[in-house]
């Protein structure tokens, strides 16, 4: 990743750290944005911490992610049930991640539920919630942290297998709209750094 960024511009100066130990000096940053990456946080709150050293005081964090809650109304489940067990057991709760903010000196601005459209371009989890046969292509799947390192590959198969038969049976409209719900499918959450 750190490779292409670099390629698309050199102005930048681009660092390679972890939430935990951000390769920076303290107040430096006017902003943070995390966007599907809280799951690999290793320690919320020192990655709280850490953000909170590094951001200016009253700068924004914005964090794009997903809630067990949402990820139990992923369609998914009903194909590959032991590899989205383990990327919900993986998932911060809300209160877990505003409990943490608080602790860092964060307040909690907003939550905005996100719902997967129709022409959604970028491939994540549950992008394929409108367009399920892009799970069949391994460079998709591969990109995907759940499918790359939480899922064995008989369940894969299986998954896949069910998905394209009920897929030509139009089985797959029914499951789809037994998992319909109003949680979203994604949150964006805005913490702000306390100005004091």
């Amino acid at each position: 990743m750190l490779e292409e960024a670099m390629l698309k511009s050199d102005k930048i100066k681009w660092l390679i750290g972890s939430a935990e130990l951000i390769p920076a000096g303290d107040n430096v940053f006017g902003g943070a944005i995390a966007v599907l990456t809280i799951h690999h946080w290793k320690n919320i709150e020192k990655s709280f911490n850490e953000l909170s050293r590094v951001l200016k005081k009253g700068s924004h964090v914005v964090i794009f992610t997903s809630t067990p809650q949402q990820m139990n109304g992923y369609w998914l489940n009903a194909y590959f049930p032991k590899m989205l067990k383990a990327s919900i057991t993986k998932m911060p709760s809300e209160n877990i991640l505003e409990a943490a903010a608080n602790k860092a000196g964060f307040k909690l601005i907003k939550t905005e539920k996100y719902c997967i459209r129709k022409d959604l371009n970028d491939l994540f989890l549950y992008s394929g919630k409108h367009n399920p046969e892009i799970y069949f292509q391994p460079e998709v799947r591969n990109g995907i942290s759940s499918f790359a390192t939480l899922a064995n590959q008989n369940e894969i198969l299986a998954g896949l297998n069910g998905l394209r038969r009920d897929i030509s049976t139009e089985c797959f409209l029914n499951i789809k709209q037994q998992y319909e719900n109003d949680f979203g499918d994604y949150l964006f959450i805005v913490f702000k750094r306390n100005a004091s």
